[in-house]
């Protein structure tokens, strides 16, 4: 007997805390008698705050229909005044009561209240030794176990398949607004979002396919009537008219299926290519899960006006019952409700109704009417009345998760970038600005515009509340070339407004809002003159389309042109000619015609825009563009440091450029912003004018920009750098003065007939290491390789690089030069002539990686992939050459001139230019021989090194047998997000305490932290999420703890014992290099201290040793023939 056995185990005096109830109430109450299963009666077991204590779940559709508060003493609930306290503080007060809720149950050990969400007693149950009592109305029940899921049958696990609280909802019984939105509360509203966009999608997709093989048939009854019309005489008049009746009556039956297959999924796709889309299975993804979202923005629409008293309740409980005795003799849906309903409230702000390319799901069928009804009962609980300007403004963010956004294409622009983006510009303080116009040619959901929309109101606050929309509506302008874009830009701006349009309305209720100034448009292509254009637009229409504005801001599209259709890629090569190079990314072309086109002169333009603008081929004619037309280049901060947080999942760095339409004068500066570590010192560079300050350099523009040898625009020069910078340009160069010369490795190919897997680690007879950049360090290359290369069948490969031919390495094979100046007397093979190398060992350099490290390797002992640049001195020894490379001198110089293809984690791709690019010292004998001994002792020492900590570590652990997971062992912690791999490199250990970034991690002993630290950095991986801190297998008792720490110390102090020597090298040659480069001082001087500054000091000074962690070991993997290079 259940009930006899929870009496047994909750008798007075047995129950030790009041968690200590939660189990067998849950067990023998909830389980045994009810009939909840475990996995849907959820104990809090931790006493989490804002949890309650058991939660319930319906088996109809697992929704948390229940929540349990228990309690230890029986007269907190039974007492009325108590119960009333415990309900207001603690039922409301910590916001038990969810969305989905129906039911709550208070107990206590004998005592069992069921309650509706206004508190309301629906059944008491006392629990006494030998029988139960309703002291309501004094009735007495016997003790067993039939009679109390008699009574209590309403809450039991088979009640939750009768869907009580959906009858009650369509009665209009169900309480309602019982949950206000507020900044707490919006979580549980985002979660009413992901369950209905994941509900309506599934029914999108579902129809969808179905709607697509409608259309499939009626295709095919249309091919069949065409090709009937094709083999008619002409005199077959009769026959003919039906045929065409009959092809009209085809596609009047199959409407929808034409409408949606033959033009909107069509349009749709070709517009979405210009979100970087391009493959079939994610345009019907996007297309179905934008139409949901359309649905539920709906929705919510109407339900904000039915509680702001904006239209009479149609889809809330009330409302719903009206609608059911409304349709009571006809058969009505949900459907038809939400017709009615949008058509009623389409007069607030009819652009959320028109039609568009996402109302294709039409009135769907039974399931869809479900699904609404679950929608509909979850939003009726929030109460809408009072409107949060900013929690409305900002709810896009919430509406769309941010993985969700990553793989439909689109970013959302944070609003501390955005602000700084206003300040900038001058929006924000312009003291005329309710005079000008501002556009966002690429506006997604318009950010911007609800930004700028703040400094607006506040212009205009003494204005009437219709003419402050007027004013909003007056000088902002959003375009974007996405439908579901324009929409959530309407939404977004009217959730903006909604609060004044509130006041407006009670000023004057016939007063209706206008649409805003937000349109569906290439921006491209309506704004740009020629006569060409997509969208077909005559020359006369487009000269009235092209306004000009005083402000540009936005953040456009980061897509290469390649994704577009073929069209739009013609179209956009006529229009700008002068961009089409290579494959040029869109947002080259919108700074392009933002400056040039869109902007009146002296107007401003701050966008968001990828780094690859300032360095790359693609946008060279931009840059050479905006000097040659003397447009103020005002300024450019880099977001490089803080990509992550300001747009986490894009995979392309970030910059902020701004412009003014302006001649250019000879004394004009840019400022250029480097160093912003997070989005909080980006906010705090418009709130501080000494840290901004601290943060920028003013640099003269004309000098600036002459800079780098490429043509690029170097964003991390400061002031003092300049005058360094120009020196050292003025030295030669590597290429000029004919040092070496600079080339890839090998590029396999789909063959790889000269290639093994080095499954058992060593290489045979014949064979060499297949080196990749990852091996690569300063002064050293690794042993263990994932491949061999057989020379003897290099000629395979795609490109053999030097390996293509060895007869020089091999007819001077052990000839090595050790005079630091290069030997000249070597056999020459005529082919070479004077181009022969002068070593026979070569320089090797990862093409990816923070700042540069060379090595040296003999070519018949090793080999390279092309992920690696192969220097190949024409002057001087390899070691001499490699000194050079490695020296700090040279790493400042790339750095701040020489970067391109820069990607996340800090790290560059070195392309060969780059290297022929660095300035090359004057040498002496003497000093080149110092070079070359420096760099051999450095090389000398470095490969005595044993491995690194991480590999300690990992040997260590090998030892040991039971582990546990971090979390299980104590460890606190407090972060803010995931934890990046550059940050915990750079970690230390104080006490108790390992501070990474921003964040802390706590443990009982500081070994638990040396051991994380180390377990953390053995893996492959970049970034790692509190769950994976928490999972990392330490081992788990203390002594093993202990002896494996203390290893890892002091394997971590011997490697700090040969790193210093190292550095110390290092230093000896940095000092030789700047004097062969006539530096004095004072300029050397410079070049140590800012190389001790943020970004440099973990760029520039932190060249990847012998010891590194990340010269982590890679999983070797298997190819099948022809799969390496796919």
């Amino acid at each position: 007997m259940s009930l006899k056995k929870y009496l047994e185990e909750t008798t007075p005096g047995s129950i030790a805390s009041e968690i200590g109830f939660y189990t067998p109430l849950a067990t023998h109450l909830f389980g045994a008698l009810l009939g909840y299963p475990p996995k849907h009666r959820i104990i809090n077991k931790s006493g989490e705050h804002g949890i309650p204590d058991i939660r319930l779940y319906s088996k109809e559709d697992n929704s948390e229909w229940i929540i349990v508060e228990a309690k230890r003493d029986d007269a907190e609930i039974r007492n009325e005044e108590r119960r009333a306290r415990l309900w207001k503080e603690q039922i409301i007060g910590h916001r038990y009561i969810s969305p989905e809720t129906f039911y709550v149950i208070l107990c206590a050990p004998r005592t069992f209240y069921v309650c509706d969400l206004d508190s309301n007693l629906l059944e008491v149950i006392h629990l006494d030794d030998n029988r139960l009592l309703n002291p309501g109305t004094g009735a007495e029940f016997p003790l067993s176990d039939k009679t109390f899921r008699e009574l209590a049958a309403r809450v039991s696990y088979a009640a939750s398949l009768e869907r009580h609280q959906f009858e009650a909802f369509r009665r209009g019984e169900l309480h309602s607004g019982h949950i206000h939105l507020t900044a707490e509360t919006l979580s549980q509203l985002q979660g009413v979002f992901v369950y209905s966009i994941e509900k309506l999608k599934e029914y999108c997709q579902t129809h969808f396919r179905e709607v697509r093989s409608s259309y499939e048939q009626a295709r095919e009854q249309i091919q069949q009537i065409d090709t009937a019309l094709e083999n008619l005489g002409s005199g077959a008049i009769k026959t003919r008219q039906k045929l065409e009746y009959r092809r009209n009556t085809v596609r009047a039956r199959y409407r929808l299926a034409v409408q949606l297959f033959e033009d909107d999924y069509d349009r749709f796709k070709h517009d979405q290519t210009y979100a970087g889309t391009n493959l079939e299975e994610n345009f019907e993804d996007i297309f179905c899960t934008n139409t949901a979202y359309v649905a539920l923005s709906r929705l919510f629409f109407v339900r904000i006006c039915e509680d702001s008293g904006l239209t009479t309740r149609k889809i809330s409980n009330s409302g719903i019952a009206v609608w059911r005795d409304f349709v009571q003799n006809i058969k009505g849906n949900y459907q038809d409700l939400l017709e009615v309903a949008f058509k009623d409230v389409a007069h607030v702000y009819s652009s959320l109704f028109e039609a568009s390319v996402f109302d294709w799901f039409g009135k769907g069928n039974g399931l869809l009417h479900d699904i609404l009804e679950r929608i509909l009962f979850r939003l009726n609980a929030f109460s809408f009345r009072v409107i949060n300007r900013d929690l409305l403004g900002s709810i896009y963010q919430y509406f769309r998760p941010r993985i969700e956004r990553k793989r439909l294409g689109e970013y959302y622009t944070p609003v501390e970038v955005v602000d700084f983006i206003l300040a900038r510009t001058g929006i924000a303080t312009d003291p005329l600005l309710m005079q000008k116009r501002i556009l966002d040619p690429a506006c997604g959901s318009f950010t911007f515009g609800v930004r700028a929309a703040i400094p607006l109101l506040q212009a205009g606050s003494s204005l009437s509340p219709q003419n402050r929309i007027d004013l909003v509506r007056t000088c902002l302008r959003g375009q974007d070339i996405n439908p579901f874009s324009v929409f959530l830009s309407h939404l977004s701006l009217l959730f903006a407004l909604l609060d004044i349009y509130l006041e407006a309305k009670r000023l004057d209720p016939r007063f209706e809002i206008k649409p805003m100034d937000v349109v569906t448009q290439n921006s491209l292509t309506a704004a740009v003159p020629a006569y060409r254009e997509i969208g077909g637009l005559e020359e006369e229409e487009l000269d009235s389309k092209r306004e000009q504005f005083d402000y540009v801001i936005g953040n456009p599209p980061f897509v290469r042109n390649e994704r577009l259709p073929k069209e739009d890629r013609e179209v956009l090569n006529e229009l700008f000619p002068s961009l089409a190079v290579k494959n040029t990314d869109l947002s080259v072309y919108f700074l392009y015609a933002s400056i040039e086109h869109f902007t009146r002169e002296n107007g401003v333009v701050g966008m968001v825009a990828p780094i690859a603008i300032t360095n790359a081929q693609m946008a060279a004619y931009l840059r050479n563009f905006v000097r040659q037309k003397d447009y103020e280049l005002t300024e450019i901060v880099s977001l490089e440091w803080c990509a992550k947080e300001s747009f986490p999942g894009a995979d392309i760095i970030p910059i902020l450029i701004f412009l003014r339409k302006k001649q250019r004068g000879p004394e004009h500066k840019i400022r250029l912003v480097s160093g912003v570590k997070s989005i909080a010192e980006l906010s705090q560079c418009i709130q501080d004018t000494d840290f901004f300050e601290s943060k920028s350099a003013h640099l003269p523009f004309d000098e600036w920009s002459q800079l780098s040898t490429n043509g690029d625009w170097c964003l991390d020069i400061g002031e003092e750098d300049l005058p360094v910078i120009q020196k050292l340009n003025a030295a030669g160069t590597i290429e000029q003065e004919g040092i070496a010369r600079c080339s890839y490795g090998i590029k396999g190919g789909n063959q790889q007939n000269f290639l093994r897997n080095a499954i058992d680690g060593k290489a045979h007879p014949g064979e060499v290491p297949f080196l990749q950049g990852q091996h690569i360090a300063t002064f050293n290359i690794s042993g263990e390789v994932n491949e061999h290369v057989k020379l003897a069948n290099i000629s395979s490969a795609e490109s053999a690089s030097i390996w293509n031919d060895l007869s020089f390495y091999e007819a001077n094979q052990g000839k090595a030069d050790e005079s630091g100046m290069g030997r000249y007397n070597y056999v020459t093979p005529e082919r070479l002539g004077n181009t022969a190398p002068s070593d026979t060992l070569c320089c090797l350099l990862p093409e990816i990686y923070v700042t540069l490290v060379a090595s040296v390797i003999d070519p018949l002992a090793t080999t390279a992939n092309n992920g690696v640049v192969v220097i190949v001195p024409r002057k001087y020894s390899a070691y001499c050459l490699s000194a050079i490379l490695n020296a700090r001198v040279s790493r400042y110089y790339a750095f701040l001139t020489q970067r391109s293809g820069i990607l996340l984690r800090r790290r560059t791709h070195w392309y060969p230019r780059a290297i022929k690019a660095l300035p090359m010292p004057k040498l002496t004998q003497e000093t080149a021989l110092k070079l070359h001994n420096l760099a051999h002792d450095a090389t000398n020492l470095s490969t005595s090194v044993p491995g690194s900590e991480v590999e300690a570590y990992v040997a260590g652990s090998a030892t040991i047998e039971q582990f546990k997971k971090a979390g299980f062992l104590g460890l606190q912690l407090h972060l803010s997000d995931e934890i990046d791999r550059d940050d915990l490199e750079d970690s230390q250990i104080s006490g108790t305490e390992l501070h990474i970034g921003s964040g802390i991690i706590r443990a009982p002993y500081p070994d638990l932290l040396v051991l994380l630290r180390a377990a953390l950095l053995a893996t492959d991986k970049d970034e790692f999420s509190r769950e994976e801190l928490e999972n990392t297998l330490l081992p788990s008792e203390r002594e093993p703890q202990s002896h494996l720490a203390s290893a890892v110390i002091e394997f971590s102090a011997r490697l700090k014992n040969t790193e210093d020597k190292v550095r110390g090298i290092l230093e000896n040659i940095d000092e030789i290099v700047a004097a062969g480069l006539r530096l004095t001082p004072a300029e050397h001087d410079v070049i140590k201290r800012r190389c001790q500054q943020f970004p440099l000091s973990v760029t520039v000074e932190r060249p990847r040793f012998a010891w590194s962690a990340d010269r982590k070991k890679q999983a070797r993997r298997i190819y099948k023939p022809g799969e390496r290079f796919k």
